[in-house]
């Protein structure tokens, strides 16, 4: 999926580099590769059927979130695409709640290319700067890991990014406002609904998101209790539910109700991609957590794909 540019070395003007190569994941491409390969072991063959809409996939650290890696990239390698909408969460607040970036990717299998053009209508479209906090995109991991894991499956086919990250809609569940009645959220999803409408150009939305954060990491000084981590499994299976129904309103309902307890990283960027998923429903493929003894802490994700048709 990448253009034929080498790996940038330093800082190079138009090119976000590979942030976290060296730490989450290997930085050469043979040893990235040797290790992504282990994600699709012992999977059972993807479906190959109706291209993809849609695909709900993890953010965690490519070191622990691999097996839900492996079943959602493997959907993608049945069913590619030419463009991939990449909605990723963004952990640290924008001045807006989108923010995309015209630089492309660069990871240790290359240089993704960003589909500027596309940035450009969707931008004109969108009531705020959409470029405003672009320099977010630096740093966060919530898109990188998605390149990454395209790189891996697709190889050098010549496909095209669209990088926008999500800031979080926790403001919305506090004064119990769903998000496509807050102006610029619902002003950005038509814009983005039109713009993915203008042209025939076979595209997957992405939602690089995870789920539950519960323990003292995130703020529960009791740690993870067997009655914490029951409910938050509960509250986890019960979203998926929304989403495998297609349902945004049931949903962001689920999430609200109470004052998102278990803090879902993704909240944001799934809403907006249920809204876009509009009377499609999903398939979960896998769902995971990552219980950290040390630190009596506790993190969920999961993978789901949204077949077009």
């Amino acid at each position: 999926m990448h253009v034929r540019l080498p790996v940038p070395r330093g800082p190079t003007r138009g090119v976000r580099g590979p942030a976290h190569a060296g730490t989450s994941y290997p930085a050469t491409a043979d040893a990235l590769r040797a290790h992504l390969d282990g994600f699709f072991l012992d999977l059972p063959p993807a479906r190959a059927g109706a291209p993809l809409a849609g695909l709900v996939a993890p953010h965690v650290d490519l070191r622990l979130g691999g097996r839900a890696y492996g079943h959602a990239y493997a959907a993608v390698r049945a069913t590619p695409a030419t463009r991939y909408v990449i909605l990723g969460t963004s952990h640290v607040p924008g001045t807006y709640r989108f923010a995309a970036t015209r630089d492309h990717y660069a990871t240790p299998f290359g240089v993704a290319r960003t589909d500027r053009a596309f940035l450009d209508r969707l931008a004109a479209r969108v009531p705020v700067d959409l470029f405003r906090d672009h320099h977010l995109h630096a740093h966060e991991h919530a898109i990188e890991f998605q390149v990454v894991m395209l790189q891996h499956v697709l190889a050098d086919a010549e496909v095209a990014i669209v990088p926008i990250l999500v800031s979080s809609f926790h403001d919305l569940v506090m004064r119990g406002i769903a998000p496509n009645d807050d102006l610029e959220v619902g002003a950005f999803v038509q814009a983005l609904r039109a713009t993915l409408a203008e042209d025939e150009v076979p595209t997957i939305v992405i939602a690089g998101v995870d789920f539950a954060h519960v323990g003292v990491k995130f703020g529960d000084r009791q740690g993870t209790p067997p009655a914490l981590l029951a409910a938050m499994e509960d509250k986890d299976r019960r979203l998926l539910a929304t989403l495998e129904d297609g349902d945004a309103s049931a949903f962001w309902q689920t999430l609200a109700a109470d004052g998102d307890r278990t803090r879902i990283c993704g909240a944001a960027p799934l809403a907006v991609f249920l809204e876009l998923m509009w009377g499609r429903h999903g398939r979960m493929l896998c769902y995971d957590r990552f219980h950290d003894e040390r630190t009596r802490s506790c993190v969920s994700w999961a993978s789901v794909a949204f077949p077009a048709a």
